[in-house]
This record gives structure tokens, C-alpha cells and sequence, in this order.
């Protein structure tokens, strides 16, 4: 599909996963599907380098491109920006928790709550330079993935981050995440056996 290992597997169970790749579309051939239909068209060949076509579009003709003006190399990039945006924004946002956690950042007077929207200041505060907009919405995925992981304390109401637990201060959050990884794939493997299992019994009967 042109996707980064674990894009979808990572986030979803097999089941679903399917259905949605099924349903899906390649980026490169979504890029090359508008570079064709627009040649000549800025916005187009904006989406088009999102889709991972970066080093790899054409020049502006005033002519619809050969298909094969696009190549698909090994060099193409593959992962789409997001993904990497995303991984970029839990950087910041640990540094940012990081420094909250050894007292070097404290809350706003008047404030009680590490939100997503105080974490999401902090963030711009820090790194202005860094080319990551902190939206408040993805800082609470990142939250939630933490405290599914075991990395972090998280509160719900409001949703707010406390501080690492144990785990997360001994183990580290990529082994936690691995930790996660396994849990479901095992978890995965077990639904599929005992699916099987009921479908042997049901042809016995």
C-alpha cells in the first residue's frame, strides 16, 4: 500500500485493518492520479509531495504527464507527512513532560491541570522553531496512547497528564510500546485460534 510498517496494524485490530486497507488508496498512485488530472495545478502537486512523491514529481507541463514521468524508486519516501508529524509532536510533548515531572515547568497561576491545551502552549513556548503545530486534539491522542501503554499517569475528567508511572520511568516508553505490540499480536493470535477452534466444532456437530 506505500504505507509505513505498522500505519494501520499498529492502531487497529486484523479484522478491521483489512477492511480499511481494502478500502484505502496507495498515495503514490493518489499523487500520480492528480499530478495527470492537473498537471499544471500548484495545489495538486502540493498534495501530490504529501503523498510521498517528494523528489520524484515532474515539472509543470502544459501537456498531461506520462505516467510513467513519476517514478516509484526505493528512494520515493514512503511515509506520509502525518506519520511523521505525529512522531515529531510526542517528542516535544515528553521533553515538554519531561521538564514538568522534574519541576522545571510549572502550571500558570490559576491553572490546575496539565491539559492538552496548557501541554499544546508549552509546546509552542519551547520549540517555536520546530514546524509542529501542537493541536490540543493530538496531544490527547498522545495522552491516551501513554496511558494505554502504561507510560503515564493520565486523568479523564479533565483529560490531563500527572506524571510517568513506574514503568514508564524504568522501562521507558519504546519498550512499552513493544510491550503493547506483542500484548495485541498475542492477543490477535489467540481470537484467531479460538475462531478456528469454533469452526472445527461447528463441522464436528
Amino acid at each position: 500500500m506505500g504505507l509505513p510498517d505498522g500505519w494501520v496494524s499498529d492502531v487497529l485490530p486484523n479484522r478491521k485493518a483489512l477492511k480499511i486497507l481494502g478500502n484505502g488508496v496507495v498515495p503514490q498512485q493518489a499523487a500520480a492520479a492528480l499530478l495527470e488530472l492537473h498537471p499544471c495545478d500548484s495545489p495538486a502537486l502540493a498534495v501530490a509531495s504529501e503523498a510521498g512523491l517528494k523528489g520524484g514529481i515532474p515539472e509543470p507541463a502544459g501537456q498531461v504527464p506520462d505516467k510513467r514521468e513519476v517514478p516509484m524508486t526505493d528512494e520515493t519516501p514512503k511515509a506520509p507527512t502525518i506519520r511523521r508529524a505525529r512522531g515529531r509532536l510526542e517528542e516535544l510533548v515528553r521533553e515538554v513532560c519531561d521538564d514538568i515531572t522534574a519541576g522545571g515547568l510549572t502550571l500558570p497561576q490559576g491553572a490546575a491541570h496539565w491539559t492538552p491545551h496548557r501541554l499544546a502552549t508549552a509546546v509552542k513556548d519551547k520549540f517555536p522553531a520546530s514546524g509542529v503545530e501542537p493541536s490540543t486534539g493530538a496531544i490527547s491522542d498522545t495522552l491516551k496512547r501513554w496511558r494505554n501503554y502504561g507510560f503515564a499517569v493520565v486523568e479523564d475528567d479533565p483529560l490531563a497528564f500527572v506524571e510517568y508511572t513506574e514503568d514508564g520511568r524504568t522501562k521507558g516508553l519504546s519498550a512499552l510500546k513493544e510491550e503493547d505490540r506483542n500484548r495485541r499480536t498475542a492477543e490477535r493470535r489467540r481470537e484467531k485460534e479460538a475462531a478456528k477452534s469454533a469452526a472445527a466444532e461447528d463441522v464436528t456437530v
